[in-house]
């Protein structure tokens, strides 16, 4: 009932792998979480929640398009983290 009994109770909260994903799309597009689109954050969830398998977040993160258009460029700046 110690760390397994933690480990078991936190692989079934939903709200674990939405906090893993956000941090992780922050983490890989360098922006702020007021700037993330709630629709793709939800899908990358829904994803990792079904699959329970840290690369294939990875994956989801690398493919989103939050990912992908990381590098956009704004009034000829780069976005800050």
């Amino acid at each position: 009932d110690d760390v397994r009994g933690l480990i078991d109770q936190l692989a079934e909260t939903p709200d674990v792998y939405d906090c893993l994903v956000k941090q992780g799309v922050r983490y890989t597009t360098g922006d702020r979480e007021e700037n993330l689109n709630d629709d793709e954050v939800a899908r990358i969830s829904e994803a990792f929640r079904e699959s329970r398998n840290i690369r294939g977040l990875f994956r989801e993160l690398v493919i989103s398009v939050a990912f992908r258009d990381r590098a956009k460029v704004e009034n000829n700046e780069c976005l800050s983290p």
